[in-house]
């Protein structure tokens, strides 16, 4: 059925005053442009049909599809520009397109004005010869004249008809020029590609290539991929590196050396005879084996669940890209064992491990510090790397875009080599940027693969005086051409970001808010600090041209999933108490769902849903627990990243490298081992981890759901978010008595084990001498948000260990204190411990009445002195840390307080500065309190005694003073230590 829209859309003038009329038509869910009619002239019209690709056709099932973009109108300027107006305000010019048409017909105005003046002359000639009455001989020869200037007429005639083709030719190509603009334009998604159309009923493979600029985590192009995902679900899909086991691409990884090559992100692993056997494992249906062929390839065994599968052969001619497939009729747990050759070499590149839902499966081939040129020159081997192989001719490009596996073939491509690129010079981009490039475009476009290309913003070669600034403009000049390819779209951030310009306070000011950069001088083109990879404002320009194409918008941060986690979610009855297994995906969002359970020990214990945690061997979000009463057996280990000195917005954390631990877990005998699980908090990127029994000898087997599983080896896996993410796994903890060996690698925010079979985060931990004891090491004051209520806490105080509890909802506030400012309050298990004084009120005291606001009876004096005193202080006090609590019952900030140390006998006096010294009576009294306002909140300051010279063999007496000389007096205390403790 065919639909008219009722929008007439004015043409261009054409030819002798004729201008076509356009119609949009809907015809069997497509979008039409038909030029219906031609209005204007006389005479004979110019033909009518659809706009197709190749000119006007008339069945409309040769027409091209508009769908994609609506189109307003079609018009021209006076500059003889073709312009198309967009329904979303854009618009597009074809510039001087109608020149030629123009050109011709001013020949033709020219032709008519002859034709014109020559009919007039023989007018004229006509009437002169009647008038005068020539003689017959006179007007046979004026006719002869005649009949030669009507002959040049004709000819004349003729040449005009011949201009006026040429218009009529030219105008016939209008259709085609459409065409060809709205195909460089309207590409890839645009909300009707195969991945916006076909989103949720297939699986749609997302390859992103490109550097450092794209691999970043909080890069738009994942971004993109992102809220790809969330649009379209998760095929459970992954592809893995086999370049970058152990989580980098330069060391040795159980004998299997790291080699650069010309294919998927420019790294895979070599294999030899003495290499240690491969094992990954998931909940899968397919997996994809990609290996390469080189001259001195061996043959290589894969096994599953410890059955021979097959062998792999990687002898012959080069060749990348090879794939070994093994599928399977439903999902299962299953292990996949590469064994190294007996001779030669086993080349593996990656390995998709595949649950084949429907959804989006991202294939990443970014690699920071990479260039298009790896394709022909992978580069030297550094570190422990095995010798590069040089790939031969576009081995390595086709093996990525003219891949067309149906196990591989992406469903959109995104490149985004530019920058480093234009690092390398003008000779690099000739000889290789070019060709490589062209070919990418031309394989893509063979393929039927849409192309999103994105010109990076140009950094430090944005700087006019740059020494690559021109090789970077020459790339980005060279991207642009690729628009009227009809499977390419191309963003350019650089411009869209303002970096374009030479403008050089713009270029400045841009620089700023684009970058890390710390100085910049524009016209040397120095700076300091990151000039080539942006940070998120420079990151969410380039978002939002990728929301544009694709339709779909990113998401931010979506919380955090570490501290957070434990906020103060109320319980909630939605399910019966047993009615689904603890490690369930199916309570991972029912946050505050509460279960009491009996752990590995027997013991009841109360859990709380806080979060999810991925199971590393299901692939599965499940439910993260916590419980105040479970113990951490891994508290060594968990302090160890928390006393890093390093933290982000999520908190402490710490880069571990092959970081090797003895940790608390005992294991009992194979028969009855000890179920312990391993809950991890880690941030983005690559980790690993091991466990093996207390001799660190053999891995300890993976348990999943009651069902042991062979050794894993070291457990891997990779954090593809932006913020810290939970995962899991449960060991079989068996032989014999003694700690647990751990191996850890990647960026650690908390390390969990419990003696459990699901995800836990422990309120208890046990310390390193084994007691059950609930206790924590103080190796200084703590912030009060990071105090646990009720724990017992550890603390040396000049030289004695003390035990003190925290109070339940202490919280005091330390004016002098640098950084936070509210801290923890704490009782003394034993007062006998340390030196601790109730200070005492001088001056006439009144007990007033009870006061509701501070839960008793208000003192007042009335007279001086006023102050709170601890006395008897000596020399045995000299240098040591004192904390003193209390509050100041006022409700007025400018109460200033003030403490001194005073020794009677000789009116000796030191006062307390604010920057913690000790000054003599003749320098003024410091306001210790100024700018907080107190209403009766306690107040604590911490402070070392004077030293012994300033003791000066004296007894002293330490006083604290506010001001006004009347009201109510709280009560102080003073504390050894640099806590308040009561």
């Amino acid at each position: 059925m065919i639909q008219t829209i009722v929008v007439t859309l004015p043409g261009p003038q054409g030819v002798s005053g004729w201008t076509p009329v356009f119609a949009l038509e809907n015809a069997d869910n497509r979008t039409l442009l038909h030029l219906t009619d031609w209005t204007g002239s006389n005479g004979n019209k110019p033909a009518v049909g659809y706009v197709g690709a190749a000119g006007l056709v008339t069945d409309p099932a040769q027409a091209i599809n508009f769908a994609g973009r609506g189109i307003t109108s079609v018009s021209q300027n006076e500059a003889a520009d073709l312009i198309i107006n967009y329904t979303d305000g854009t618009n597009a010019t074809i510039p001087a397109y109608f020149a030629p048409m123009f050109a011709a017909a001013e020949q033709v105005a020219n032709d008519t004005r002859a034709v014109d003046e020559t009919a007039e002359w023989i007018e004229t000639t006509r009437q002169q010869m009647q008038a005068d009455k020539n003689t017959t001989t006179q007007a046979k020869e004026d006719t002869l004249n005649i009949f030669g200037s009507a002959e040049q007429l004709n000819q004349r005639m003729e040449e005009t008809e011949g201009y006026r083709d040429q218009v009529l030719g030219a105008a016939e190509t209008l259709t085609t020029a459409v065409d060809e603009w709205v195909g460089s334009k309207t590409q890839t998604l645009g909300r009707a590609g195969a991945i916006t159309q076909f989103g949720r009923i297939k699986i749609n493979r997302v390859l992103l290539a490109g550097t450092s600029i794209a691999n970043a985590m909080i890069s738009a192009m994942k971004g993109l991929v992102g809220a790809l995902t969330k649009e379209y679900g998760d095929s459970g899909n992954r592809t893995h590196h086999l370049g970058m086991l152990g989580g980098s691409y330069t060391n040795t990884h159980l004998g299997w050396k790291k080699q650069k090559f010309g294919g998927f992100a420019f790294t895979r692993s070599r294999g030899e005879s003495t290499s240690t056997p491969l094992s990954f494992g998931g909940y899968i249906k397919r997996a994809v084996l990609r290996y390469s062929k080189e001259t001195d390839g061996g043959s290589f065994e894969v096994h599953v669940d410890g059955v021979l599968h097959g062998t792999v052969n990687c002898n012959g001619t080069q060749a990348y890209a090879q794939e070994y497939v093994m599928s399977w009729e439903s999902l299962a747990y299953r292990t996949i064992e590469l064994k190294a050759p007996a001779s030669g070499f086993a080349y593996i590149e990656t390995l998709d491990l595949c649950q084949d839902e429907m959804g989006i499966h991202f294939l990443d081939a970014s690699l920071g510090g990479s260039y298009i040129g790896n394709f022909y020159s992978p580069g030297a081997a550094s570190g422990q790397m095995a010798a590069t192989i040089a790939p031969v001719g576009f081995t390595g490009l086709d093996s990525v875009f003219n891949n067309t596996s149906t196990h591989f073939k992406p469903d959109l491509a995104i490149v985004t080599w530019t920058v480093n690129d234009a690092g390398r010079g003008m000779t690099e981009f000739a000889n290789n940027f070019v060709p490589l490039y062209d070919r990418l475009v031309e394989k893509t476009f063979e393929n039927g693969v849409p192309l999103i290309i994105i010109i990076e913003m140009g950094g430090h070669y944005s700087l006019p005086n740059s020494s690559n600034h021109a090789t970077f403009n020459a790339i980005r000049e060279k991207l642009l051409s690729y628009r009227n390819r009809p499977h390419v779209t191309v963003l350019d951030w650089h411009a869209k970001s303002g970096l374009a310009t030479t403008d050089a306070a713009v270029l400045e000011k841009l620089a700023y808010r684009y970058y890390p950069i710390t100085a910049l001088n524009v016209g040397a083109a120095t700076f300091t600090g990151d000039f080539i990879h942006p940070n998120s404002e420079g990151y969410a320009v380039l978002g939002d041209m990728l929301t544009v194409v694709s339709g779909v918008s990113s998401q931010g941060r979506q919380g955090q999933t570490y501290l957070k986690l434990l906020g103060e979610a109320t319980s909630t009855p939605a399910l019966a108490p047993n009615a689904v297994a603890m490690h369930s995906s199916k309570l991972a969002n029912m946050v505050g769902f509460q279960r009491v359970a009996n752990n590995g020990f027997g013991m009841p214990r109360t859990y709380r849903v806080v979060g999810q945690s991925k199971n590393r061997y299901t692939e599965r979000n499940e439910a993260l627990w916590y419980s105040a009463e479970e113990i951490n057996y891994a508290a060594v280990l968990h302090d160890y990243i928390t006393s890093s000195g390093t933290s982000d917005e999520y908190g402490p954390y710490r880069q571990l490298n092959n970081y090797n631990q003895y940790m608390e877990p005992t294991s009992t005998s194979a028969t009855y081992p000890r179920m312990m699980t391993f809950t991890i908090v880690v941030g983005p990127g690559s980790w690993g981890y091991a466990v093996k029994n207390p001799a660190n000898t053999i891995f300890l087997p993976v348990d999943i759901k009651g069902v042991t599983l062979s050794s894993p080896g070291v457990v891997t896996g990779s954090n593809d978010t932006d913020r810290p993410q939970a995962f899991h796994f449960t060991v079989a903890a068996y032989g014999g008595s003694g700690n647990l060996f751990t191996y850890m690698s990647g960026k650690f925010y908390a390390a969990y084990c419990t003696c459990t079979n699901f995800a836990c985060i422990p309120g208890r931990a046990i310390n390193a001498r084994r007691s059950l004891t609930s206790q924590l090491i103080m190796l200084s004051d703590l912030p009060a948000q990071k105090v646990i209520p009720n724990q017992t806490y550890v603390e040396t105080i000049n030289g004695k260990t003390v035990e003190k509890v925290s109070i339940q909802g202490g919280m005091i506030y330390k004016p002098l204190a640098t950084g936070d400012k509210f801290f923890g309050m704490y009782r003394l298990q034993n007062r006998s411990a340390v030196d601790i004084r109730t200070m005492a009120l001088n001056g006439t005291v009144t007990v007033g009445a009870y006061d509701e606001k501070y839960g008793g009876p208000l003192l007042a004096t009335t007279a001086n002195p006023i102050w709170h005193e601890a006395a008897g202080l000596t020399n045995a006090q000299a240098g040591f840390t004192y904390t003193i609590v209390g509050y100041i019952p006022t409700n007025s900030s400018s109460a200033p307080l003030q403490i001194f140390m005073f020794a009677g006998s000789n009116n000796a006096e030191w006062r307390l500065a604010l920057d913690g010294t000790w000054t003599d009576k003749n320098t003024a009294y410091a306001d210790l309190s100024a700018g907080f306002h107190h209403n009766g909140e306690p107040i604590a300051i911490t402070f070392t005694l004077p030293d012994t010279t300033q003791f000066d063999n004296r007894t002293w007496a330490l006083r604290v003073r506010f001001g006004g000389t009347a009201g109510a007096n709280g009560r102080w205390v003073l504390c050894e230590g640099s806590s308040a403790t009561v």
